[in-house]
């Protein structure tokens, strides 16, 4: 059994030398099928934490200010109907 898989190993060890520039665009073609993943999801990440902070940061007014169609919201009232939606959609 360890004849086998030394000599299998072996093998493989003479084809990545012979084949040296095949062997080199293997082993980046593997690396970039799992850098582009991993690197787009802390992209989108990161770009959702900026957008939520932006959107949490924005006042959410409606209206000419003072008129009978004024419909600011102060910070704590959005934050109650934020946590109302997020626990309804948690149920």
């Amino acid at each position: 059994m360890i004849r086998a898989l030394r000599n299998s190993l072996f093998v493989a060890w003479r084809y990545l030398a012979y084949h040296r520039a095949r062997s080199a665009v293997l082993v980046v073609a593997l690396a970039i099928i799992v850098f582009v993943p991993v690197f787009l999801d802390a992209v989108a990440k990161q770009s959702q934490r900026q957008l939520t902070a932006r959107a949490d940061a924005t006042p959410l007014l409606l209206g000419a200010s003072g008129s009978a169609l004024d419909l600011g919201w102060d910070a704590a009232a959005v934050n109650r109907l934020r946590a109302s939606s997020s626990s309804a959609d948690t149920r």
